[in-house]
């Protein structure tokens, strides 16, 4: 098959999305498979590049806060260098992986030239909605790209639940697959050196992904830890007032802000070498990185949102305490600090869940819904 993967960012950009975006067309090209990625061209970005050996193209957007003229300009851009690109490379299926920035561009393109595409839904892009348009314009290109496209893949059920609820319509052509990870890579990788033992977390930095919370749980038990860091990595609109929040709490010599961690090496040692990870999000889909520390044999704390409760069991492969409960987080740190043997069982289990969501078994799930769709008379791009 030749595959199109029209995803909202990926590398040099982090995030779940970029992760789960690689790993995918890492797998497909294992089976054959020709993976042509196109992507947003945020700034600083050259319109193309190759990354492990596959191709990246960039397509120019504006600012969400532009005009709309401009932003209709950009978009018709968009369309025509898209439907370039879906020539040139001979594309048999479109996936879209986020409904963002692009949305708009191949929803025009699939009316008018009616090929099939699959959508896959990540977390931000239904609760949130696209950033493109605002207000009415935002539902409307969110509901209409969901009711033409012939499948959606949801990573959570939660999500899609919550999808539904806003397009009833596309139920029955939904279906649910989750993240995945590369168990083998914790293996056979090292510990990050740190000069003390650390809890660890990251993600973007916002709002929804609760780093303020955080904090605010560290501070409740920091005078009684003080032989133990938070390490955070990642970036985003929030690092700068969690970092005067630290200082604020007076809890900084003990938490290290990393920035973003681009190197995959040294992120998977972030994951061995801490103790237990942490995810305090307000709200959350299906969290890769919580996949990666309980595929790294680590005790797992995630909030009671999105996804996350389809594969932590609280008190069986890690713990779970309510979103928004500063002392819930904070008393479920103290515990895992405070038994030894709690945290080597938690991340054991863990490790043993992990087993099922390997990109080896995902990316076969995936495939079987593009022979589906192709199934159905799907003619390559012309």
């Amino acid at each position: 098959m030749k595959i199109a993967f029209v995803v909202e960012a990926y590398y040099p950009m982090m995030g779940g999305v970029v992760v789960a975006t690689h790993c995918l067309a890492r797998q497909f090209r294992s089976r054959g498979h020709s993976v042509t990625l196109m992507t947003p061209q945020y700034p600083g970005l050259t319109p193309y590049d190759k990354h492990d050996g596959f191709d990246v193209f960039r397509i120019p957007i504006c600012s969400s806060k532009s005009s709309v003229l401009k932003k209709i300009g950009y978009t018709l851009r968009a369309v025509s260098r898209l439907r370039d690109l879906l020539r040139t490379h001979d594309i048999e299926i479109v996936n879209l992986h986020y409904v963002g920035f692009l949305a708009p561009s191949i929803l025009i393109l699939s009316w008018i030239y009616r090929f099939k595409f699959i959508v896959i839904l990540s977390g931000s892009d239904v609760f949130d909605q696209p950033a493109l348009f605002k207000h009415k314009r935002s539902s409307f290109v969110f509901k209409a790209i969901l009711n033409r496209a012939d499948r959606i893949i949801s990573c959570a059920k939660s999500l899609l639940g919550e999808a539904i609820r806003k397009v009833p319509r596309i139920q029955s052509k939904s279906s649910i697959i989750y993240n995945g990870v590369d168990v083998d890579s914790f293996k056979i990788a090292g510990r990050y050196a740190h000069p003390r033992p650390y809890a660890f977390s990251v993600g973007s930095f916002s709002h929804y992904k609760g780093q303020d919370l955080l904090l605010m749980a560290w501070k409740e038990i920091h005078n009684r830890f003080r032989n133990i860091d938070l390490v955070i990595a990642g970036d985003g609109s929030t690092k700068q007032s969690c970092q005067d929040l630290a200082a604020l709490l007076q809890i900084q010599e003990n938490v290290a802000f990393l920035g973003v961690v681009q190197d995959r090496g040294r992120m998977t040692e972030l994951f061995n070498g801490c103790e237990f990870f942490v995810l305090p999000s307000r709200y959350e889909s299906f969290s890769i990185a919580n996949l990666e520390a309980m595929a790294a044999g680590k005790a797992v704390i995630v909030t009671d949102v999105g996804g996350m409760s389809e594969v932590v069991k609280d008190g069986i492969n890690g713990m779970i305490v309510k979103s928004k409960d500063v002392k819930g987080l904070a008393a479920a740190m103290a515990r895992l600090i405070g038994d030894e043997n709690l945290r080597r069982d938690l991340g054991q289990r863990a490790r043993e869940t992990m087993n099922d969501y390997s990109w080896e078994k995902i990316a076969e799930q995936y495939l079987r819904v593009y022979r589906q769709v192709l199934g159905q008379g799907l003619k390559a791009f012309i």
